[in-house]
């Protein structure tokens, strides 16, 4: 997907796509720093921008007790569809193997 342009853009559908390819964002995944994330008690002060994230994951992960800094760290990963996974390592196991996170990370 690609950031709305304008207004007026409609974004057909698809369920493969994060958000069903609708969700209008606002920069591109090469732009600058969206959230920080730390230990701080003052790091929530950094995060002062609106945040385009996936809202089922972001209330998810703080139900299951994710502080919200990271969780909204999380869900904004969830925002966008990941850019490249290799066949060979879809099925992995995610206990010792960190490919689908640093995936993930690096969109």
């Amino acid at each position: 997907r690609r950031p709305a342009t304008s207004s007026h853009d409609v974004l057909a559908g698809d369920d493969r796509l994060a958000g069903s390819g609708t969700r209008p964002l606002s920069k591109s995944r090469y732009d600058g720093i969206d959230c920080y994330i730390g230990a701080r008690a003052d790091t929530v002060s950094f995060n002062d921008m609106p945040l385009a994230m996936d809202q089922e994951h972001f209330d998810r992960l703080v139900h299951a007790g994710v502080d919200s800094v990271l969780a909204s760290h999380v869900a904004h990963l969830f925002a966008r569809d990941p850019l490249v996974i290799f066949a060979d390592r879809i099925e992995i196991d995610d206990r010792h193997d960190v490919d689908h996170w640093e995936n993930l990370q690096s969109t």
